[in-house]
Order: structure tokens, then sequence, then C-alpha cells
């Protein structure tokens, strides 16, 4: 705090800042989802030079171009389990990050290693792709969401170059809620 002509000016620490425990909305996507968030993080990069992806929500994502300067990311990891005994046993995570400057606001995805449209490495010579991701809430029908349903669309495993399905879709449905995560794949013959 300084004071200059009579006015008051306050610098926030941006290194400084903590997530401290507060209560959520009912039926908000913390309160429900079982991620917590882990970060606040300030960026002054655009979202998509710092690995955030586009994740469709029922809220409309503001324009890219309007996150120039500043802004600020709220992340909440996401263990989605392990990739087998091919990859050791690695553990596959991404993190769910909400994006806000001012009045704009932008729901993405932080893939490990990778943005998802051009493929994603999971182990050595083993990737993965999805053409569509949405994060979208479950209506039980007493007006509050009972899951959050994370759903990947139109996904490949790649081994080399060669594409599994190679004709078909899969698509992957995450849901979470306040009993854990439960997750079914879909495969559509075509």
């Amino acid at each position: 705090m300084a004071e200059e002509g009579g006015t008051v000016l306050y610098r926030i620490d941006y290194d400084s800042l903590a997530l401290l425990r507060s209560d959520s909305r009912e039926g908000s996507f913390p309160n429900v989802f079982p991620a917590a968030a882990s970060a606040l993080t300030r960026e002054t990069k655009p979202p998509g030079d710092v690995g955030v992806v586009n994740l469709g929500t029922p809220v409309t994502n503001s324009s890219l171009a309007e996150f120039t300067g500043a802004w600020w990311r709220l992340s909440f990891p996401l263990n989605i389990g392990n990739l087998g005994d091919l990859s050791g046993n690695a553990g596959f995570a991404v993190t769910v990050a909400l994006c806000w400057r001012g009045n704009s606001f932008y729901a993405g995805i932080m893939p490990p290693g990778g943005v998802m449209g051009e493929g994603l490495t999971m182990s050595g010579v083993l990737g993965f792709t999805a053409k569509t991701m949405t994060l979208a809430p479950e209506d039980c029908g007493e007006g509050e969401p009972a899951a959050y349903n994370l759903c990947f669309t139109g996904i490949a495993l790649k081994l080399l170059k060669l594409a599994l399905p190679p004709s078909g879709g899969v698509s992957l449905v995450i849901r979470g809620s306040r009993n854990g995560i439960s997750w079914k794949a879909i495969y559509v013959k075509t």
C-alpha cells in the first residue's frame, strides 16, 4: 500500500495469491464434479499458447481474440485413470480450465503434453485424438445438476500413423457427480 497525493494505492502481489476453501453454489461445477480447484494463475500469453483447448459448454465462450494482455485461469485437474500395462500404468490426467478477462469467459481443457485436435501422445508411439470436447450438466429434473458430463467425441487411438478404429466413431463420456467419477465408451460403426 502506498499513498500518492492523498490517494491510497493497493498493489496485488500475484505470487502470493492462494486458493482458500469456501462454499460454492449448490449445483455448480466445483460443488458437483469431484475435481477441486488447484491453482489460480495469472497468464499473459493467449490461452492456446499455454495449452488451453476449446471445451464446449452451455455458456458461450468468448473469442480468443479478447484474451490479450493479462487474464486469469482457474484449474481443475482431473485424474481419468491410467493407460494400462502398455504405458507402465502411467496416469492420464486432464485439466479443466476456466479462463476470464474482465467480462470475457472461456472454458477449456488442458490435455497433458499436447493439443487434442493434432493428437496427444500418450506413450511413445501411442496417441489419441478427439474431434470435439464438451462439458455439460446432467439435469435430474430438480433444477440443479446431479452430475457433469465431460464428453470426447470422434476419438481415435493412433499407433504410429494407423488410426483405430479405421472407420466408425468412438465417444467417451466421463460422468462426475458427488458419488465420484464413472465413464462409458460408445462405438458407432459407419
